[in-house]
């Protein structure tokens, strides 16, 4: 018989399956909720005047017309977004009906992916625990709570950008405005490790 030391205010360690799907269940319940909360917000309120409208009215007309190759919007070409998005809204909009919550349907979607895509990627590189708290910071920020819900094309995370020094390091990106500099576009932008 073998003597278990005492007062150690410890619990014994869980089998590393059990805790695997232990962790599993509480990422999918949290994911779960943050789906609901996502649907739930984008159903909340109608669109927002001019963005969401416009773009709604671009998928609408879309899908009205038939033409899946050239968005219009009142009958002329409109170019200034990629066509994706005006597709997947399309189609959103021939499955669930013409409803605010099927155009920001998406929108909603790619968020989730977003959020999921960066567990997985945060996981790979550093390991369960700060890819859940990754996630959950993401997941529980104003941007993807605001901005998810919206049928907008305005956020972008470009990996990859490269730094003065040469080193390549991922980095988020917001467009500021139309100026253009030597090197393109004038960008705000903040490094991506500072969330972790």
């Amino acid at each position: 018989m073998s003597a278990k030391p005492m007062g150690t205010g410890t619990a014994e360690p869980r089998a590393d399956g059990a805790q695997r799907a232990l962790d599993t269940r509480r990422a999918g319940l949290w994911f779960g909720a943050l789906a609901v909360l996502l649907l739930a917000l984008s159903a909340a309120r109608p669109l927002s005047v001019p963005d969401e409208g416009r773009y709604a009215e671009v998928s609408r007309w879309m899908l009205v017309s038939g033409d899946w190759l050239v968005p219009r919007l009142n009958g002329l070409p409109f170019f200034h977004k990629p066509p994706l998005t005006h597709w997947l809204q399309a189609a959103s909009l021939a499955v669930f009906g013409v409803h605010p919550w099927a155009v920001r349907l998406p929108g909603v979607l790619l968020g989730l992916l977003m959020v999921w895509f960066g567990f997985i990627v945060v996981r790979q590189l550093l390991g369960a625990a700060v890819a859940g708290r990754a996630a959950f910071m993401l997941g529980a920020s104003g941007a993807m709570l605001i901005g998810a819900p919206m049928s907008t094309t305005t956020w972008a995370w470009r990996p990859g950008s490269a730094w003065r020094s040469g080193r390549s390091r991922a980095r988020f990106r917001f467009p500021i405005g139309k100026r253009r500099t030597p090197a393109g576009p004038a960008w705000v932008s903040w490094p991506a490790r500072w969330a972790c």
